[in-house]
């Protein structure tokens, strides 16, 4: 175990091996996570930015909707996470370890289900974070 990896393994309290099976490093998972945060905040501006109506399509108006998406800064959900005490450690660490169990019984799952299994299952707890 690394320095660096060090909190998010002892936090999670899963083996090293199984973080990697996810993800290739910590800034990784961060990236991802932001990543998507990213992506869901483009179609947000997207969308605001389809409805405005034509006769009012302004430059003012284009500014007025793109600087209000920045000042929910504090209301974006992965900055919320991170600068608050919402996430219950101990919780996300118990389902982390549940996925980690879930690797053991592959053979049960069967071969053909488990990779688009284990994405839902990753996929719902950081869709739950964020």
């Amino acid at each position: 175990m690394t320095r660096r990896d060090a909190p998010i393994i002892l936090t999670v309290k899963i083996p090293k091996g199984t973080f990697y099976l996810f993800y290739q490093s910590k800034e990784m998972l961060l990236f991802e996570v932001i990543l998507e945060q990213h992506n869901l905040m483009d179609q947000k501006i997207l969308d605001e930015i389809s409805n405005i109506d034509k006769n009012d399509f302004t430059v003012e108006k284009l500014t007025e909707v793109i600087v209000h998406f920045y000042q929910l800064i504090d209301e974006i959900p992965v900055f919320k996470i991170l600068n608050s005490d919402e996430i219950d450690t101990q919780s996300l660490s118990a389902a982390f370890r549940a996925i980690y169990f879930t690797t053991l019984h592959k053979d049960k799952i069967g071969e053909e289900n488990f990779g688009k299994a284990l994405y839902l299952l990753v996929y719902g707890l950081v869709n739950q974070l964020i």
